[in-house]
């Protein structure tokens, strides 16, 4: 049985991101020193639990608008629209990925499998049209697992309605690409589209 379907990453894949420009402003703007304010953002099991959804974006905004130190700033408190820019505003487009997708896109279903949380796809929904023409959506925040944990690529399978044997997963992350061929998904390390390009037709891919 040939595969069918096409399981992508996000970051770093389709959208590079960077977070290093975000906390200098932050770290500017608190007075802190830029391991500080990540330290903050990063802390362990922190962004853990907001991308399983087991704490809500304003929950998120407060506790790190109180370990900034930014719940007033002079008279003015930073909004939750400003921090949320900040903290959105670290990803750029991976052209020739996209320009690869938008060229695939109906031949065989396209699903994004992303660890990622509520505050940045919003923004990315809004932002990159990209994402908004996938066939679907396997979101961390939503459905309560991160990769690598076997139980996201499970409910990928059960959601996109395919066998193991039957996608193709690409991740620039080893350790989510061994967690996915753990259960029986044939994936590998993203190195480009042409690569990709090539592995998809030598597995039958209507490229």
């Amino acid at each position: 049985m040939n595969p069918h379907v096409l399981f992508c990453d996000l970051g770093n894949v389709i959208l590079p991101f960077d977070f290093e420009p975000a906390m200098k402003k932050l770290a500017a703007l608190a007075g802190q020193s830029v391991s500080q304010v990540s330290g903050i953002f990063f802390r362990p099991g922190f962004q853990d639990q907001y991308e399983r959804g087991k704490i809500s974006s304003q929950e998120f905004l407060n506790s790190v608008r109180k370990g900034l130190g930014l719940e007033n700033r002079g008279q003015t408190p930073i909004s939750d629209a400003e921090l949320a820019l900040l903290w959105n505003d670290i990803f750029t487009e991976n052209r020739p990925m996209v320009e690869w997708l938008e060229s695939v896109i109906g031949k065989f279903p396209v699903w994004l499998l992303s660890n990622t949380n509520e505050l940045h796809w919003k923004f990315i929904w809004e932002r990159y049209p990209i994402v908004r023409k996938l066939d679907g959506w396997i979101l961390s925040h939503e459905i309560g697992y991160r990769k690598p944990d076997p139980q996201f690529f499970r409910v990928a399978l059960e959601k996109s309605g395919a066998l193991p044997e039957q996608t193709f997963f690409v991740d620039d992350t080893e350790i989510h690409v061994k967690a996915a061929r753990s259960i029986g998904i044939q994936a590998e390390v993203f190195e480009g589209a042409p690569p990709l390009t090539k592995v998809l037709k030598e597995l039958g891919y209507p490229i």
